[in-house]
């Protein structure tokens, strides 16, 4: 069902989107909410399973419909190879724009004018959706709120890694052609994305203090950013040899 080297981008690919700096800068925030609100452990608990479930939810949700539309373009012979295309060039702008922000940020080691990121407007609301969601009575319910909420803001940024991901997915020959088995990498990559929060989660469990993960964030972050524009330039590769191959 899976061949390793599809098994390898798409795991790969969603690890990648999991520790995009749009998405663990979220992270950060939320560890360092619960603490400050002095949450205890059985409701952090509470709080990640909501959180993180329903993150799952909607990000799996949000691609699958992608997937769809990819899925009956490809039913379009040069639509899909269009398609295709068009994912191959995202791939290579955002590769760009992550190789400009992390140029930049050698020549001024500041971090708040990166152009691969979500504007700080949406940043706030992210916050702002946390803060409600982790406040509410029901705070399970909340935190499913807040989750589902930050992964549809969210994924204008993460949708860099994963859209040219299911464009990939749906190009695939074979089996990963039927409905079951492109849904099976799909849950693969969402799952490989959301591995990262399950650990942040755990990690706060475990009295992981915000303070040295965002130390640990800013230590990583242009490490983040070579590893996203290697990730986007290798895909692009890849993708292209399948468009090639169809052509030829």
């Amino acid at each position: 069902m899976f061949d390793r080297v599809s098994l390898s981008v798409v795991l790969v690919n969603g690890l990648a989107d999991g520790i995009n700096p749009c998405a663990f800068t979220t992270l950060v925030f939320l560890v360092s909410f619960l603490q400050h609100e002095g949450i205890s452990r059985t409701r952090v608990l509470l709080a990640g399973i909501g959180y993180v479930g329903a993150v799952y939810v909607t990000y799996f949700a949000l691609l699958a419909g992608a997937m769809g539309a990819f899925r009956y373009a490809e039913g379009f012979r040069w639509v899909g190879v269009g398609v295709s295309v068009l994912a191959i060039g995202v791939s290579l702008w955002f590769a760009g724009l992550h190789l400009r922000d992390l140029a930049l940020l050698a020549r001024t080691g500041k971090t708040s004018e990166m152009a691969a990121s979500l504007p700080r407007p949406w940043v706030a609301r992210v916050h702002g959706a946390i803060r409600s969601g982790l406040r509410s009575r029901t705070l399970l319910l909340g935190a499913a709120a807040a989750g589902s909420l930050v992964a549809v803001i969210e994924s204008a940024c993460t949708g860099q890694v994963a859209l040219p991901t299911v464009a990939y997915i749906v190009k695939m020959d074979g089996s990963a052609r039927t409905v079951a088995t492109a849904v099976g990498w799909l849950l693969l990559y969402v799952t490989a994305f959301i591995l990262p929060l399950f650990v942040v989660f755990g990690a706060a469990l475990a009295g992981l203090s915000s303070a040295r993960l965002a130390a640990w964030a800013r230590a990583h972050f242009a490490l983040s950013k070579l590893l996203l524009a290697i990730v986007l330039l290798w895909f692009a590769l890849v993708l292209g040899i399948l468009v090639w191959k169809e052509l030829a």
